[in-house]
């Protein structure tokens, strides 16, 4: 098929800050058949402006769980394929023409290694040696990898949501992505990588990393009402494949030092989660 359309579904919350960035990388793309549709959580910022202002026309509310979200994105598409992106990643100019060439290969879906945005700070640092250390162990078993595909053909997407049960669309947060690998992994392993696809604005301040991954922490507790639980607990926090590789050492240590200091806000949210539930359930 020559020159398929492809569509690039973005969940937002609050996300006028990255956005233009994201959006911008989209639009210097060197493939440009592309559509873009928003699916926004009932942003109180400026983001649906953002949007607009990029000439974005496909943008839905949807105030229920990002793989609610991400599943509406899909399900709303138009393109032969299905381009899954976060509101802070930025896309390589030639990222989208080399997944479709990676799909002529024969692959059903292709997953995107990530560089960070910024490299100026200690942490912004040490998340960029850790993405190394992803990128050189190229795990892609969904049981274990950090990198996930983010390119799908859009049949494949919708048969991998289809077998995802109802309530877990409804309470998967920050664990749809691995959810939808998985299923998609079930149905085809032709999985295509292409390393250095995507640049993620991670966190540059001690601030901002506390509050990312105490999110993520209390967003976890969810986890056991996905009926994915027993997936999850093989997925848990831990240290890296490939970790003290001989031609790794800097990046393993990086990488060590990175996840003892994620480790502090997230099991603080997983406890601030856990003891909100319980008051919950005994009002």
């Amino acid at each position: 098929m020559k020159n398929p359309l492809v569509t690039i579904s973005i969940p937002t919350y609050n996300s006028e800050a990255f956005l233009p960035k994201c959006l911008q990388a989209i639009k210097d793309q060197s493939y440009k058949h592309v559509e873009i549709n928003i699916i926004d959580g009932g942003s109180s910022d400026k983001t649906i402006a953002v949007a607009q202002k990029f000439g974005v026309k496909n943008i839905l509310v949807s105030k229920g769980s990002l793989m609610r979200a991400r599943f509406e994105g899909a399900k709303k598409s138009h393109g032969t394929f299905v381009l899954i992106l976060d509101s802070d990643q930025i896309l390589g100019k030639e990222t989208i023409k080399k997944c479709i060439n990676e799909i002529a290969q024969k692959k059903d879906m292709v997953a995107l290694g990530e560089d960070v945005y910024s490299k100026k700070t200690l942490l912004e640092k040490l998340f960029y040696l850790d993405r190394q250390l992803v990128d050189k162990a190229n795990d892609l078993d969904p049981y274990t990898s950090v990198i996930l595909p983010r390119f799908f053909k859009k049949s494949l997407i919708l048969k991998a949501y289809q077998r995802v049960p109802s309530r877990s669309i409804d309470k998967a947060s920050l664990q749809d992505h691995a959810i939808l690998y998985l299923e998609a992994w079930k149905i085809s392993k032709r999985v295509g990588y292409i390393k250095n696809a995507v640049k993620h604005m991670e966190p540059g301040t001690w601030s901002e990393l506390w509050r990312k991954f105490y999110r993520w922490g209390y967003l976890s507790v969810n986890v056991d009402s996905t009926g994915y639980d027993e997936f999850f607990r093989k997925r848990t926090m831990r240290f890296r494949r490939g970790l003290f590789r001989k031609d790794l050492i800097k990046q393993s240590i990086g990488s060590m030092v990175l996840l003892s200091l994620k480790e502090i806000p997230f099991a603080s949210g997983i406890i601030s989660g856990k003891i909100n539930r319980f008051l919950r359930k005994h009002k």
